[in-house]
């Protein structure tokens, strides 16, 4: 057996230690990614209410309905309406509609985004179907960024009333 001379023995330690005291390359951290967005579901409700004292008309309450992961379930009352009401097809740029009619006359309920809130306008409409009034019903808040899921049925029945 050969023993290393001196000079191999430092040449040999200098080397392990230059090798043990290089740094280990740092892992590469996960590329962070952005956080998934609150999915918010929309809804009308639609609930059949006692008929006015002393007459014979039928009326609907209407609430709207949002649902998320943060805040679980919120119910929103829009109003109470002289006969019945149903979903309409929505415009351009609304996410859901309503009328209510009753006797020629009635009400149309549009349901829009701004921003992060969700607002309700009502169209109160005279016997020719002609505009009355149009003022804002409610708007609710939303969470910053949340995308919406909206429930309502097809109403793909005909062009859209103006």
């Amino acid at each position: 057996m050969r023993l290393l001379s001196p000079s191999a023995i430092v040449f040999l330690l200098a080397a392990l230690g230059a090798c043990g005291g290089a740094q280990p390359e740092p892992e590469a951290s996960p590329v962070a990614e952005p956080p998934e967005p609150v999915v918010v579901v929309l809804a009308l409700r639609f609930v059949e209410e006692p008929e006015a004292p002393g007459t014979e008309t039928p009326r609907t309450r209407v609430l709207l309905v949002d649902i998320d992961p943060q805040r679980g379930r919120r119910t929103t009352e829009l109003g109470t309406y002289d006969g019945v009401c149903s979903h309409a097809r929505p415009r351009e740029g609304h996410l859901m509609a309503a009328q209510c009619f009753w006797a020629g006359t009635g009400a149309r309920l549009a349901v829009f985004r701004d921003g992060d809130e969700v607002v309700v306008t009502e169209d109160v409409l005279d016997a020719d179907g002609g505009l009355v009034d149009r003022h804002d019903v409610n708007r609710i808040d939303l969470p910053p960024g949340a995308e919406l899921d909206v429930m309502a049925p097809s109403t793909r029945l005909g062009p859209p009333s103006d």
